[in-house]
Parts: structure tokens; C-alpha cells; sequence
């Protein structure tokens, strides 16, 4: 379920509500929620999983565009239906001229049996900040197939770190893992982007510095 919502201040409220199979019995220190994600075609309980998620857009004098948001969520994950997981985000968009800024931050709380060993996580959390700059030159636009009237390069600087177990530190790669990322995108058309990354990682797992390029490209029809 989806709606948005106008005033005549220049308020706007989008929302969304989703019920899902919900999580299974894979919270893990390495991978996160990654691996308790189920299909649409199996429950492992019969309870399922609440998403809901609100953002307003609000006028601000300074900024050309100005989000807030909030997310939540409820379910139960084991098998016998007897521990729930609850989750909360809050999110930012901020807008002037080319310069953007996201930023984001998440956390989960996961119900565990007072006997389950502390490599079972309990909470998780991750957080990131996200600023972009957007140019072309002008000078470029219609020379070729790939530079049209909606092209545009943008330069990204992203921090984030995430935390897959807030009982352990450093016992797998991800577990309290802070990444820096200085990226270029390309995008030829809005729906359509070309990337190149560059991405420091620093794991509390061994304490060395890390770095890695990654090329990607994704596009929709």
C-alpha cells in the first residue's frame, strides 16, 4: 500500500506499508539480515513481517529540495513464533542547485534465547553519508549518441560503517566495518548509469586498510 499527500504550503507526505514473509533463522555476524531473507514462496513461521515507511518533503528556503524520512518494522523470525525483530530507520535528502546530501541511519533488534551464544547478534546497525556533485559541459551535449540533453556526470563521496553485532568486534570482515567510497557515475541518460568507485575498507577484523576498484553499470527497460 502507497499514497502520497499535497498541501498548499508545498508540504508533501509519501507512505508505504508492506507485509512480507518476514525474516528466518539466519541473523548472522558475517552476512547481517542478508541470509534470514526468505523467499516469496517459503514462511518458516506462520507470522509475517510489517514494513512501514514515511517521508515528507518540506519547503526550506536555502534548498531546492528537503526530505525527511522514517521507516519501521515488526515480525517474528524463529521457527516456534516465539521472538520478534524490530527495525527503525530515519533517512535525509538535501538539495541545492548540483550539490545533493543523503544520509541515512538503520538499526534491528533481534529477540535471542538467554542461552544463545553471543555470536547470535542481537542488534545490528549501519549508518552513511552520502554528497554528490553534478556537472556536464554544455559544450559536449549532442555530439554524440551518449551525450544528450539529460546527461550528466556526477562526482560522490560516501562514508559508512556498519555494525553486525554490537556484542563482538571485529570477529568477521563485516562486523564493525568502515568504508570510505570517492566515486564517478556517469549517466547518458537518467536511467541509465556508469560507475567507477574507488573504496577504502577498513575491518576491525584484522585492523588493515584495505582498497578496491569497482566498475558497474545498470540501466532499466
Amino acid at each position: 500500500m502507497a499514497g502520497l499527500l499535497a498541501t498548499e504550503s508545498n508540504w508533501f507526505f509519501d507512505y508505504k506499508v508492506a507485509l512480507v514473509q518476514g525474516f528466518g533463522e539466519e541473523f548472522t555476524t558475517g552476512s547481517g539480515s542478508r541470509s534470514a531473507r526468505q523467499s516469496f514462496r517459503s514462511d518458516n513461521n506462520h507470522n509475517k513481517q510489517v514494513f512501514g515507511r514515511l517521508v515528507v518533503a518540506m519547503p526550506v528556503n536555502f534548498l531546492d529540495v528537503f526530505e525527511l524520512g522514517g521507516s519501521g518494522t515488526y515480525g517474528k523470525w524463529d521457527d516456534n513464533n516465539d521472538h520478534a525483530d524490530y527495525g527503525w530507520a530515519v533517512e535525509l535528502f538535501a538539495k541545492r542547485g548540483v550539490w545533493e546530501v543523503t544520509a541515512e541511519y538503520m538499526a534491528i533488534r533481534i529477540e535471542q534465547d538467554a542461552a544463545a551464544p553471543v555470536s547470535d547478534p542481537r542488534r545490528q546497525s549501519g549508518w552513511y553519508i552520502q554528497v554528490g556533485y553534478h556537472f556536464f559541459p554544455d559544450a559536449w551535449r549532442g555530439r554524440h549518441a551518449l551525450l544528450t540533453d539529460e546527461s550528466t556526470f556526477t562526482l560522490t563521496l560516501r562514508v559508512e560503517e556498519l555494525d553486525l553485532n554490537d556484542a563482538t568486534t571485529g570477529t568477521t570482515f563485516r562486523d564493525d566495518l568502515f568504508q570510505t567510497t570517492l566515486g564517478l557515475n556517469f549517466r547518458p541518460v537518467e536511467r541509465t548509469v556508469f560507475k567507477m568507485d574507488f573504496v577504502w575498507v577498513d575491518s576491525e577484523q584484522d585492523g588493515s586498510m584495505d582498497y578496491r576498484v569497482l566498475i558497474s553499470w545498470a540501466t532499466y527497460f
